[in-house]
Formats: C-alpha cells, sequence, structure tokens
C-alpha cells in the first residue's frame, strides 16, 4: 500500500513542480522558490526518478565547483541525493559536512543524510551520528531524520536499542535531548508487536532512563495509539488508494 500512497501523492505533487520548473526562474517569487524546494525534496522522497537525476546532476555541478547551489536548494538537493545515493554520495556529503563553516548548513547536511533508503548507507550514517565528528545535540538531527524515514525508522530503533549503553552516556546530561531522541525513535512504529517490543526493551534497561520516564511512557503509548488507528482505517484508506478517485487525483 505504500507504492499506491507515493504515487498518489506524485499524482498530486509533481504538476506543481511541473509548472514551477526544477530550476529557479529570473522572474518568480520567493513564494515560488520556497515551494519549489518543499516540493522538489519531498517528490525525491517518493522515488520520482526526474527529480533523483536532475538532483544529482545539481549536485556534482555543485561539489565539482561548476555552479554552486543557492542556498534555498539546498535542503533539496541534498534530500533528493541521498534518496538514491551510494557510499561514494555519503562520503561526498561528508566532505562537505567537514568543509562547512556554517552550522546551518551543517545540521542542513545532516538532516540530508538521513534520507538515505539503502541500509548499507544507513547504517554507516548511523555510525557517523554517533561519532565524535558530531556534536550531540546535532547528532540528533541525523538520528531523527533516520527515524522519520518511512525505509529506515526500523534500522533507527534496532541501532538504538543495540547501542543504549553509549547513547545513554552520550545524552545523560541533557534529558530534552535524550526525550526527544526516545520520541524520534518510536513514533513511526504502529503495529502491536513493535509496541511490545518497544515496551519490553525500556523495560530491561529502565535504570538507564532515571529522569526520561515520562518520555518513555508517552513512546509506548504513542506506537499502541498508532496500531490502534492503523487497525481502524487502514482497510478504508487502502480502498481510497486503489479507487478511480485516487487516481485521477
Amino acid at each position: 500500500m505504500a507504492n499506491l500512497l507515493d504515487n498518489f501523492c506524485r499524482g498530486i505533487l509533481r504538476p506543481f513542480l511541473d509548472e514551477l520548473g526544477f530550476r529557479s526562474q529570473s522572474n518568480e517569487t520567493g513564494h515560488d522558490r520556497q515551494c519549489r524546494a518543499s516540493v522538489f525534496g519531498y517528490l525525491a522522497s517518493l522515488r520520482d526518478t526526474d527529480i533523483q537525476s536532475a538532483a544529482k546532476e545539481m549536485f556534482n555541478n555543485h561539489i565539482n565547483g561548476n555552479q554552486p547551489l543557492v542556498a534555498g536548494m539546498r535542503d533539496a538537493i541534498y534530500k533528493a541525493v541521498m534518496t538514491n545515493g551510494t557510499r561514494q554520495t555519503f562520503n561526498q556529503m561528508k566532505t562537505l559536512y567537514r568543509n562547512a563553516e556554517l552550522a546551518e548548513e551543517k545540521n542542513r547536511i545532516l538532516l540530508a543524510m538521513g534520507y538515505s533508503q539503502d541500509p548499507n548507507v544507513v547504517a554507516q550514517v548511523l555510525e557517523f551520528a554517533l561519532s565524535m565528528e558530531v556534536p550531540p545535540q546535532d547528532s540528533i538531527v541525523t538520528l531523527t531524520s533516520v527515524a522519520s524515514n518511512r525505509y529506515s525508522y526500523k534500522q533507527a530503533w534496532n541501532f538504538f536499542a543495540h547501542n543504549i549503553d553509549k547513547i545513554t552516556k552520550r545524552y545523560s546530561g541533557g534529558l530534552f535531548l535524550m526525550a526527544r531522541l526516545i520520541k524520534t525513535v518510536t513514533e513511526s512504529f504502529s503495529d502491536m508487536e513493535s509496541w511490545r517490543e518497544i515496551s519490553d526493551t525500556f523495560n530491561k534497561h529502565k535504570g538507564k532512563f532515571v529522569g526520561a520516564e515520562t518520555a518513555v511512557e508517552q513512546a509506548c503509548e504513542r506506537v499502541r495509539l498508532n496500531a490502534a488507528w492503523r487497525s481502524k482505517d487502514i482497510d478504508n484508506l487502502r480502498t481510497f488508494l486503489q479507487s478511480d478517485e485516487a487516481t485521477l487525483s
């Protein structure tokens, strides 16, 4: 059903981008530029191959110094190239991160890294996020991005569960960051089997989340509510996405 939803969203969004064009126009407004960047990045995450190809070309021109990306499109292009990026793409992003002088640019790159849909690349992204190269408050950006990614949220949870000692030590002094991370790595789940696994994991390591008990309780409850919503509405959603009405949208 995920593919049906992707097709539905592409059918709605692609005409907007086709009207705006993939690249900036001399007579466009600031609203047009913002709209292009948002739609471009989202379509890339929906595996629009035209967008991914265009993004790759623009990204290569950027890193080669031939045509630097304008600031307003960097978020979208970085995210787009990571959606189908290889290990080489990730290494290029790391180079950009290391050479970036502004914190805004570094965070932009860290966020985009989490858009990868390749499990092998995602594994490297997660390791990089917890490396000494990335400050704890910034690594949350990447972890959140990976955990919000439909193709990698389970991998983000498994990484969290298998690195609890390292993670709790890294964030032991910042309860806000820990609470945010707990919410992030659990909120994409929507089935009772996952609820049981997540609840059991937190119960097993209860002593390591002192001060974050409320965040743990809310995270588990959120998964349970997601599962209830999914059970209630999934059939209706599937029926709509398979209907002619959805196809014509």
